[in-house]
């Protein structure tokens, strides 16, 4: 009971902390920034590996790798939430937030680990364009929020 609440809390305070507006001035090509780094964690975008740290700017494709006692907080240009907890892995497979265009789309893989996640606009104005995707299952993200864990190998 105690780990679970631990775990719960841990996961709530890099929640309020990534809370942060990202600025509406970002490119496109920028999807997300990462708010809160703890431990070791690795961002692999065209095919390198980079350490992070807070104000790390994200791409589409790019995967997020936690160590052990790791985690971090990103948000999204849409404003969707995310914190990773330690050793997980995660691929943003593909993004698109232009409300001038009315063009969306956010899907995003887990390899394993565990997340929270807070929607943002885009499965609010287009519900059917916002999934989660883990080895066995697709969830649809219709303006919620959720605590997942996907066990490894």
């Amino acid at each position: 009971m105690l780990k679970s609440t631990l775990n719960l809390n841990f996961f709530c305070t890099i929640l309020i902390v990534s809370t942060l507006a990202m600025p509406v001035s970002a490119g496109n090509d920028i999807i997300a920034r990462i708010k809160v780094v703890t431990g070791d964690v690795t961002v692999i975008s065209a095919g390198k590996q980079h350490t992070v740290k807070p104000g790390t700017e994200l791409r589409e494709s790019d995967t997020i790798v936690t160590g052990g006692n790791s985690s971090v907080g990103i948000t999204f240009r849409d404003d969707s939430r995310t914190s990773l907890g330690p050793n997980t892995e995660i691929q943003v497979t593909h993004f698109r937030f232009e409300p001038a265009r009315s063009e969306y789309s956010f899907v995003t893989r887990i390899v394993k680990g565990s997340l929270m996640f807070v929607s943002g606009l885009i499965s609010k104005l287009s519900p059917e364009t916002a999934r989660l995707e883990t080895p066995t299952a697709t969830l649809g993200i219709r303006g919620t929020r959720f605590l997942l864990r996907v066990e490894g190998e």
